[in-house]
């Protein structure tokens, strides 16, 4: 089972939106952004929840949206135009579920921005509202690492940043197998590294940046010789 199945499969069993939602994360992640669009725009008929609170709904498609345009123009968080700063910020003020929550906090983490409205994650029961604190970074989505060039052939070049109170982290590579090929401990926050590669047989492999409090960010990248 590969990590893309094995990560659908997780979020399938939990049920609810809120895990449809981390499926067609986990689809984008890998690249699969068709199927992860086919799969968002079936969910709107597949939850009541999509239906109770519509608005919500179409504010994290909003953004799951963007998060496509930043991945197909090879741009991150710390990249975004005036223009959809302004729109996150609109977003960020408004109670519109998740959106709003990654909203804020794409704002706090990336532009230094502070915010006094308490956010809040809807849940699948209408009556009960969780409250996050407003000065709690959600850090996992929010991790950034490349890969270049891809495919490779004798060096990859990973450049990353994460939260400075991200504790234990590494990049883990593992090949289609899931046997772990390599693995790099990190120490800053924020930089670049080298994987040599001449002696990596030909393929696909996956790359990890994890935490001891779990996975930040995923991709895959090829091997050629």
């Amino acid at each position: 089972m590969t990590i893309l199945s094995s990560s659908i499969h997780w979020y399938t069993n939990l049920g609810g939106l809120h895990a449809a939602y981390q499926v067609a994360e986990t689809y984008l992640e890998e690249g699969e952004i068709g199927t992860a669009q086919s799969f968002m725009s079936g969910l709107s008929s597949q939850y009541a929840y999509a239906h109770k609170y519509p608005e919500h709904h179409n504010a994290y498609v909003q953004m799951f949206n963007l998060k496509i345009l930043l991945d197909q123009e090879d741009r991150s968080w710390q990249d975004l135009s005036t223009t959809e700063i302004q729109e996150l910020e609109t977003l960020a003020i408004e109670d519109k579920g998740e959106a709003s929550v990654q909203a804020q906090n794409i704002l706090r983490f990336f532009y230094n921005q502070t915010f006094e409205i308490p956010l809040f994650m809807p849940t699948e029961n209408a009556s009960e509202r969780l409250a996050y604190n407003p000065n709690q970074i959600l850090v996992k989505p929010y991790a950034e690492l490349k890969a270049y060039p891809n495919p490779a052939k004798e060096y990859v070049t990973f450049e990353y940043h994460y939260p400075e109170d991200a504790v234990g982290v590494q990049i883990v590579i593992i090949d289609i197998t899931g046997k772990k090929v390599q693995q790099f401990e990190l120490v800053n926050p924020q930089g670049k590294l080298l994987w040599d590669t001449r002696e990596i047989g030909q393929g696909s492999y996956f790359y990890t940046l994890r935490s001891k409090d779990g996975k930040l960010k995923t991709g895959k990248i090829s091997i050629i010789k």
